[in-house]
């Protein structure tokens, strides 16, 4: 799910502005209120800025997976 957002969304955020990014693995916690998302930005680059913009961007992509997902709970994102 998160993938897909950051194929399809343009992030206006200067940490994120031209950045592919991967996620490699998200880890949910065992009662679903948080999910430790580990990403990587393709081709390298800087990975404290990427993380950085994905901190300011974190409501947003909260607010997208809520309008997505049938849960009771959107999870806290923790990228790492």
């Amino acid at each position: 799910m998160l993938a897909g957002l950051f194929e399809r969304e343009t992030f206006r955020d200067p940490g994120l502005a031209g950045k592919h990014i991967t996620v490699t693995e998200v880890r949910p916690s065992p009662d679903l209120r948080h999910a430790r998302v580990y990403v990587v930005p393709l081709g390298g680059g800087d990975t404290a800025e990427v993380l950085d913009g994905l901190k300011r961007v974190k409501p947003f992509l909260r607010r997208q997976l809520a309008d997505r997902l049938q849960i009771k709970f959107i999870p806290d994102l923790i990228f790492a």
